[in-house]
């Protein structure tokens, strides 16, 4: 099989042989699985299950932070405590309030 095509003022003669003939077979299953509403239902159900997992994922790694910078905060103020240092300067470092600061143990 021979396609000719005419672009820019030129014609090109392209022998594509067996080649059209999968083309086509794949431009037809193509558009038998997008007009599909189950297809198109299940492809949807999976975008929606990886950015529900990518959410979920983000939303724990921030956790993960807050609670490490969490205990940090308590280490220091206790260390800091242990060593003598002011209420001010622990609460500057920690960002601890007053109140948080005294329910430490």
């Amino acid at each position: 099989m021979v396609l000719t095509i005419a672009r820019n003022h030129t014609i090109m003669t392209i022998n594509v042989g067996d080649s059209m003939a999968i083309v086509q077979q794949t431009i037809s299953a193509y558009r038998e699985l997008t007009g599909d509403s189950e297809f198109l239902r299940l492809v949807r159900m999976r975008e929606d299950a990886a950015h529900d997992e990518a959410s979920a994922l983000a939303n724990a790694e921030k956790k993960g932070i807050l609670i490490g910078e969490q205990k940090r905060n308590k280490e220091l103020a206790l260390m800091m405590r242990s060593d003598g240092e002011s209420e001010e300067k622990i609460i500057h470092y920690t960002g601890y309030t007053l109140q948080e600061l005294d329910s430490l143990k």
